[in-house]
């Protein structure tokens, strides 16, 4: 293991598990169905996204917005937001979760998505021998107004300093080229992890260097 290397941060959807078109683009089709079925019209929905999206990026801000900044109204909507989603399709890998286990220094997940999506995602991915990790969630980044998602360097900076780990000592793993790239830019180190190059090798990869 480079000995550079404090904290690594993993990536939750299309890292943790491949992408999945038939799940994973559903989240936005599946909002706009949650908010119409707790009452929210088209004309306020379309509303709050203009006014939000330009300022304060990510879905869950979005969400937390149409919850008028109201952290219980947030988790209540994202569980039935999770409740449209399908996670049958995520398949079991215990072997991942083996790898996380073994992992020589500090690791955690750190996802833009809500907590009961991450652990749906865990229920899929591990059963009941869930790996004893960290795990972060975009709730973990609230401010007391607003969450800071991983497509701000601030997102990253936030998650380095509650986990007491040099931005220049930690490494994000994550499968989209903008947040890597972002990642970057606050001082991170990257690797982009791909169908090509999965989570498992990059975890490999890291022990032996």
């Amino acid at each position: 293991m480079n000995q550079d290397i404090q904290l690594i941060l993993i990536d939750c959807d299309g890292t943790c598990y491949p992408s999945v078109n038939d799940f994973n683009g559903r989240f936005k089709s599946a909002l706009k169905e949650t908010a119409a079925a707790v009452g929210i019209s088209t004309d306020t929905y379309d509303m709050i996204g203009q006014q939000v999206r330009k300022s304060h990026r990510g879905m869950m801000n979005f969400i937390l917005a149409l919850c008028q900044g109201d952290l219980t109204r947030f988790q209540d909507f994202t569980r039935l937001w999770c409740d449209r989603l399908d996670y049958r399709c995520i398949q079991p890998n215990p072997m991942l979760g083996k790898y996380l286990e073994k992992m020589p220094i500090s690791t955690c997940i750190f996802t833009n998505n809500c907590r009961t999506h991450l652990n749906r995602v865990w229920g899929r991915l591990f059963g009941e021998k869930l790996p004893s990790i960290s795990t972060l969630t975009i709730e973990d980044t609230y401010d007391g107004h607003w969450f800071h998602p991983k497509q701000s360097q601030d997102g990253f900076l936030r998650i380095c300093t509650r986990q007491k780990a040099l931005p220049s000592n930690t490494i994000v793993l994550d499968d989209s080229p903008i947040i890597i790239d972002t990642a970057r830019q606050a001082g991170l180190q990257v690797r982009l992890i791909t169908q090509q190059y999965p989570l498992i090798s990059c975890l490999n990869d890291l022990v032996h260097e």
